[in-house]
């Protein structure tokens, strides 16, 4: 719980885009609908995430940069831990996208077998 909080004001919408993506996925694996339609939603949810999740690290940097500026000077230290906590929201972002992408592969195999 302490990653959603640290990563920002951002990191709820990504967790609520993650859980949409895998419910995605299991109502591709388990139910016979349109295979194709949720593969696209999948993959475009997917891309929207790491996307989300960089703007997400570029508004953490331009509100630590303010901080910065207005602090005169910092030690390096705390300049580390502000730069640990700002790669929070890219990574869960790129984690998603991975699983969007592992899930379009489940369904396109689940697609292609049952069209054999």
């Amino acid at each position: 719980m302490t990653y959603l909080n640290q990563g920002g004001p951002l990191m709820y919408p990504l967790l609520i885009l993650f859980i949409i993506i895998l419910l995605l996925i299991v109502k591709g694996v388990f139910k016979n609908t349109e295979k194709q339609k949720l593969i696209s939603t999948i993959s475009t949810l997917g891309l929207f995430s790491m996307v989300l999740g960089f703007f997400a690290q570029i508004l953490g940097f331009i509100g630590a940069f303010e901080s910065i500026a207005l602090a005169g000077d910092i030690s390096p230290s705390v300049l580390a831990n502000g730069l640990i906590v700002s790669y929070i929201a890219p990574i869960f972002g790129i984690l998603i996208f991975f699983t969007s992408q592992i899930g379009k592969l489940i369904l396109l195999w689940t697609k292609n077998k049952n069209e054999n």
